[in-house]
């Protein structure tokens, strides 16, 4: 019977899933509040959604519930500091929970021994890792699948962020490189910055001192190492420069 009340559940969880996802029903306000609330009561995933808010977040935060982690997320460190700057609501950070598309992600991973900055609401789909000892910080209506943030430094997100599949992003080189005469360290962690309005296509890597502006899209297999200017635009490449402008994006 308890197998049967699962293989139910998770099978009105995934059919409400990819029809919220695929449909402009998600734009309204009681059906955004429905599905977190499904999504909560996926029942496996409840004891650790607990353990994430109450170990992370001040308990006044943490009793509203605002981050739904799913069960097969690994939480290999929740060490560091999870700031919320804005009103928490209930389920409005999801962690690890499908949006419709199978067959294209994995575990995802969690380790955190830094600062990770919620400014609004994120989607952080399943496979995606965030692996920070030093700050990342995430704008409002923020979206990721499964792809990888490396802080070690700072990495900034602005609002309206989209991260498809299979990217990298990081501040560091991750190993130090040192003159051999002075013992100094030469390449230093940078801070990586994307501003508002940013669709990264998948397969494209960020690396350190990278200032994306406003309003920009970022071709498939892209990489980016500098920093770059305009808005309205499409870069892309390796290394990656402008392609086209004059254009914009939306989530529909």
């Amino acid at each position: 019977m308890l197998k049967i009340r699962r293989i139910y559940s998770n099978s009105v969880e995934f059919i409400f899933t990819y029809l919220y996802s695929i449909t402009k029903i998600r734009r309204i306000p009681v059906v955004r509040d429905l599905f977190r609330i499904i999504r909560f009561f996926s029942i496996r995933s409840i004891p650790k959604t607990l353990y994430f808010n109450f170990k992370c977040l001040p308990f006044k935060q943490a009793v509203m519930l605002p981050v739904h982690v799913h069960y097969k997320t690994l939480l290999k460190d929740t060490s560091g500091k999870v700031v919320l700057n804005c009103r928490p609501r209930f389920g409005m950070i999801g962690i690890g929970f499908e949006n419709g598309y199978k067959g294209v992600s994995n575990r995802g991973l969690w380790e955190a021994g830094g600062k990770i900055v919620f400014n609004g609401s994120a989607n952080i789909f399943p496979g995606a890792k965030i692996i920070a000892t030093g700050e990342v910080h995430f704008g409002e209506n923020f979206s990721m699948q499964t792809s990888t943030i490396i802080s070690r430094k700072k990495i900034v997100f602005g609002n309206n962020c989209l991260l498809s599949w299979d990217c990298l992003i990081m501040d560091s080189d991750q190993h130090p490189v040192k003159e051999i005469e002075t013992d100094q360290q030469i390449n230093p962690p940078e801070e990586v910055v994307l501003g508002n309005n940013i669709w990264m296509g998948c397969r494209c890597t960020v690396l350190k001192g990278t200032k994306i502006p406003d309003d920009t899209i970022i071709a498939a297999n892209s990489f980016l190492n500098k920093k770059y200017k305009g808005q309205y635009q499409v870069i892309g490449g390796n290394p990656a420069r402008i392609l086209k402008q004059n254009v914009t994006w939306s989530y529909e």
